[in-house]
């Protein structure tokens, strides 16, 4: 996985430096949500974790020099302890930031957040109404998350939208995409995500397709914006080089995915794994957990990728690995091939070598 900017800035002659240690907290911190999205990989029923422990597991983080926390899970604002949370947060001089469906925000939340020194907001929007609505199980929904956005706005926020390109809304993409341009003019980030595997919607190579051709339309779209604009998308930087035009890869920039690089994630029970994604899973690879054991200690045995050490032969030879994605997607790799130390297989030199493989040559 990784990050790219189109219409930011031209990429940078050398590749970014991995920071020595973990920086960022994804912090899981709740299962509990007032939606049932069909397209949603938390599903699971963890025991939560008090305010305390939530307040212990931000003060590891901050003792292991981790600068920002980005609070996520099923709904966030689902806890009566949020705000207390958020400022402790603020407290311990750590960057925040909330991603949130956007259904449960008011003008006095907002001045909650604004005063526990909330940094970004993600607002989630999959769709226009009727195929927003759908997938979240939620008659409104898209009414909610839509003024939540105007709401962030008028109090000073920038905020981030994020959509999920999926088979029910790939038509729609393009337009919707400037529907929210056109509507929010101070609006200066987008973000696309590929849907993220787990045990209760695995994507297929079909999709994978239908993925990449959204991309291709979402592409011709950037190309008739006469503004600068941040558009971000997470994949391999091999599919896009073989997908987007020209004019686009001259102004891509590619960052590894942090997962990979200097991010740790925590479950609402305290549970570390390498994303969230990965806690879905039946057969979850748990690192440990942060309450019985330390973050520290589970962070110094955790073999992560600082020295591109990624199980397959194709990535080692790989231009692209060596300097941007790494080896792709971890929770990818772990729902198609039970590792989390092979590659994304959805690459394609990946998937081409797997393909030979199974026919033996």
């Amino acid at each position: 996985m990784v990050r790219f900017r189109i219409h930011l800035e031209p990429p940078p002659e050398e590749p970014k430096t991995i920071p020595s240690s973990i920086r960022i907290l994804a912090f899981n911190i709740t299962d509990k949500c007032n939606l049932g999205c069909l397209h949603c990989f938390a599903q699971d029923n963890r025991s939560e974790m008090t305010t305390e422990e939530c307040k212990e597991v931000i003060l590891q983080a901050k003792t292991a020099r981790c600068v920002r926390v980005i609070l996520c899970g099923k709904e966030p604002l689902m806890r009566e302890d949020i705000f207390e949370i958020l400022n402790y947060i603020k407290e311990r001089g750590m960057d925040v930031e909330l991603m949130t469906n956007g259904t449960l925000i008011t003008q006095e939340t907002l001045e909650l957040l604004k005063a526990a020194g909330v940094s970004k907001v993600q607002i989630s929007i999959d769709g226009f109404k009727s195929t927003h609505d759908e997938l979240r199980c939620m008659d409104g929904a898209y009414d909610l998350a839509y003024n939540s956005v105007k709401l962030l706005i008028a109090n000073g926020f920038s905020p981030s939208i994020n959509t999920v390109v999926l088979k029910e809304n790939m038509n729609e993409l393009p337009d919707l995409l400037n529907s929210l341009i056109l509507d929010f003019p101070v609006l200066d980030e987008l973000r696309l995500s590929r849907l993220i595997p787990s045990r209760f919607n695995n994507p297929d190579y079909e999709y994978f397709e239908v993925y990449k051709n959204t991309i291709k339309n979402v592409a011709a779209f950037l190309l008739t914006l006469d503004r600068p604009f941040h558009i971000e998308i997470e994949d391999n930087p091999i599919v896009f080089n073989e997908i987007l035009p020209p004019e686009l890869k001259k102004l891509v920039s590619y960052t590894p995915c942090g997962v990979i690089t200097h991010t740790i994630d925590v479950l609402n029970n305290g549970d570390v794994v390498f994303c969230v994604p990965m806690g879905s899973h039946s057969q979850s690879v748990i690192h440990g957990n942060i309450l019985k054991e330390g973050l520290e200690n589970i962070i110094s045995r955790v073999r992560k990728y600082k020295d591109n050490d990624v199980d397959d032969s194709v990535c080692r030879s790989c231009e692209f690995c060596r300097i941007m994605c790494l080896g792709g997607w971890r929770c990818v790799a772990f729902a198609y091939r039970q590792n989390e130390y092979l590659a994304d297989p959805f690459c394609p030199r990946v998937r081409e070598a797997l393909e030979k493989k199974l026919k033996g040559l």
